[in-house]
């Protein structure tokens, strides 16, 4: 069965179940376009979702489960490629779809996920702050990271429902870094960056890596002092800093891991970066930058050039949408298979969000 394009890139949104177009000889379809280059296929038994020209389908019956994305804007984002990806390849009787939500709708959506059956959620800018007052549990990490970005849906014996609202931000930024955590003790960490981003981040060094001493380099100072401050309980012995962008070359240089967490070289502005002071690194040091679209930045270009390893967002992305993936099914996401499809998608693409 082929997917048609669409014939308008105007009309948003998804239905699920079938009307009277034929996609084929004998199957009712909807096709619904979500941007120019990203539309979907309903039937009442095939989903295809296309993004550029790569396709995933999820055979969608009467007891498959919705799992959304609540963002604004979510319309360029790849976690349904990932998603249901993922669903094919383990045959997991679910279907993932990005829906915009406006900021007054955001309550009804999220209260929502309760009576349509859903499997679970996960939540973008700019809400991950904004859904903790609509959660009935935390985990350990929303709570400390102040942030959601992964819901849950647990029903009890009673028939009532619990949201609970986790973090995989901080799982997924770990998960390149664990088999490093020797190169990393002790040593010194340098941040780009005092956003949302750097709250997972941070917590995530604090509580996993243990190092000496971690710097936040930032053009807002008065972000940065708050966002130490929120995680003053969770640094223990490590001792935590800012300084200026303009200020902080000693401590670049002497960093053994540097985490960019701005979107300063990313799509379509990439020859931008954070640093652009290449002899501030080294062979000793670890560079890694959350941007994953392009996939090798100009920082991590830079970084390569002088010996230092190197890892890009792709690695983060996926990681904390494997861990979203197992809190709602108990499987492990196959993450190698996916990381081809997904560096497929943004080389055909040449855009990601």
């Amino acid at each position: 069965m082929e997917a048609r394009r669409p014939r308008s890139g105007t009309d948003r949104g998804f239905c699920l179940g079938g009307v009277d177009s034929p996609l084929s000889q004998d199957v009712p379809y909807r096709q619904v376009a979500l941007t120019d280059d990203a539309y979907l296929v309903v039937s009442p038994t095939v989903w295809y979702g296309l993004v550029g020209e790569l396709r995933t389908h999820v055979t969608i019956g009467t007891q498959t489960r919705p799992v959304v994305l609540i963002g604004n804007p979510v319309e360029h984002s790849f976690s349904p490629l990932i998603h249901n990806t993922t669903y094919e390849l383990q045959g997991v009787d679910a279907v993932y779809l990005a829906t915009p939500v406006i900021a007054e709708e955001l309550a009804h959506a999220v209260r929502g996920l309760k009576v349509l059956g859903a499997l679970g959620a996960n939540v973008t800018i700019p809400y991950k702050q904004k859904v903790l007052a609509f959660m009935d549990e935390l985990s350990e990490e929303a709570r400390t990271v102040g942030a959601i970005n992964t819901i849950t849906i647990h029903r009890k014996a009673d028939g009532t429902t619990l949201l609970r609202g986790d973090n995989t931000d901080v799982a997924g930024f770990l998960s390149p870094l664990m088999k490093l955590q020797g190169t990393i003790r002790d040593g010194q960490v340098v941040i780009f960056g005092a956003g949302g981003a750097a709250r997972a981040v941070l917590f995530g060094v604090l509580s996993w890596l243990s190092p000496a001493k971690v710097t936040i380099v930032a053009r807002n100072l008065d972000r940065a002092k708050t966002l130490i401050a929120a995680f003053a309980t969770v640094a223990g012995a490590s001792e935590v800093g800012f300084e200026s962008f303009d200020t902080a070359r000693q401590s670049v240089e002497h960093a053994r891991l540097i985490v960019n967490t701005t979107p300063l070289g990313m799509h379509p502005r990439e020859a931008t970066t954070p640093w652009p002071e290449q002899g501030a690194f080294g062979p000793q040091q670890i560079v890694y930058d959350l941007v994953y679209n392009p996939p090798f930045t100009q920082l991590l270009r830079d970084a390569s050039s002088k010996g230092a390893r190197t890892i890009n967002g792709i690695e983060m992305l996926l990681g904390q949408a494997a861990a979203s993936h197992t809190l709602w099914t108990g499987l492990q996401m196959p993450v190698d298979d996916v990381r081809d499809v997904l560096l497929k998608a943004i080389d055909t693409t040449g855009t990601a969000a």
